[in-house]
């Protein structure tokens, strides 16, 4: 597996996921665009250069059983507890507002009192209405390697 480059967040540390070989990486620091937190989205598939923040053109071209991940580490607080160990459940797929399809994930987590954002999106063959465990227990794997590190 390979380390993704560690993301400045606040707090003076640093986010990073270690990523399967053959997967894609991408490091947004906070502050691009200006008034933006840091962003790290993986995907087993190619990402699309200079993307939204979202990875709404990524997403859009997300291949049948690819992954999207994506770790957004904003300015604001949200009053969200710890979620251990970082997972993402069945339940938490499907349709809510801004989502592309019901293969579509969003969960809130705190490490270390910094907030953090995790969007993730599968792909799956049109009509199936629930997420293959295969890909859930992918997408645990790399979140499970999710690291916060002091910044020197």
């Amino acid at each position: 597996m390979l380390r993704s480059d560690a993301i400045p967040t606040s707090g003076g540390r640093s986010m990073s996921l270690r990523i399967p070989a053959g997967w894609y990486a991408i490091a947004v620091p906070g502050g691009v665009p200006v008034g933006t937190g840091a962003v790290m989205r993986v995907a087993n598939y190619p990402l699309v250069p200079n993307d939204t923040d979202l990875g709404t053109r990524t997403e859009a071209r997300i291949p049948e059983g690819g992954i999207m991940v994506a770790i957004f580490a904003p300015f604001s607080q949200w009053r969200t507890a710890p979620r251990m160990p970082l997972q993402v459940h069945r339940s938490d797929f499907g349709p809510f507002e801004g989502a592309m399809s019901p293969h579509h994930a969003r969960f809130k987590f705190r490490r270390d009192g910094i907030a953090f954002d995790v969007d993730i999106a599968v792909g799956q063959p049109a009509g199936t209405v629930e997420v293959d465990q295969q890909l859930i227990n992918r997408v645990n794997a790399v979140l499970s390697t999710f690291a916060l590190s002091r910044r020197p």
